[in-house]
């Protein structure tokens, strides 16, 4: 008879799941250099391009989830865009697009709804609409890195360098 498997709430040994994480992208840098024809890593060896491609895929799939681990001071990081802003009686709240380059903005997407502060909404409301369009027109990206510290947006910034 097997055990149900138990959270490890803390590890004599320092294991954590940032941790853990980080040595599994280090397995993967290592593999991607060993399918790669240089050191750029920019292209993959004749006859190794699954592999290379699907390295890059599990290195970009394991950065996300470190993003989204609550870091030293509790915060995650979310990208996607505001589908929606709106203030209740419990405060202000955002409808957010998550997506990710392994997942752009679909007709699927991970729809969540975050509590957001009060100077980030005030900040943000107003201008957001007009730079979406602006960015379209300049053919920018359009997606926002929000930065979330339980549950509630307390940063957000134009993500420049998505792919």
């Amino acid at each position: 008879m097997s055990e149900s498997p138990q959270y490890l709430e803390y590890s004599y040994q320092g294991n954590t799941r940032r941790k853990f994480l980080q040595e599994q992208l280090l397995m993967q840098e290592h593999n991607l250099l060993c399918y790669s024809c240089n050191l750029l890593m920019a292209e993959p060896k004749r006859g190794y391009e699954y592999e290379w491609r699907g390295t890059k895929e599990k290195m970009q799939l394991i950065t996300q989830m470190l993003n989204e681990i609550p870091d030293s001071h509790g915060g995650c990081i979310f990208y996607g865009r505001v589908q929606q802003w709106f203030e209740t009686d419990k405060g202000l709240f955002v409808y957010f697009e998550v997506c990710s380059p392994e997942r752009p903005i679909t007709h699927s997407s991970i729809m969540q709804y975050f509590k957001i502060e009060e100077f980030t909404y005030r900040e943000w409301f107003s201008k957001y609409k007009g730079e979406m369009e602006q960015r379209r027109k300049d053919d920018v990206p359009t997606i926002l890195r929000a930065k979330v510290k339980k549950g509630c947006i307390y940063s957000l910034e134009w993500e420049d360098m998505w792919s």
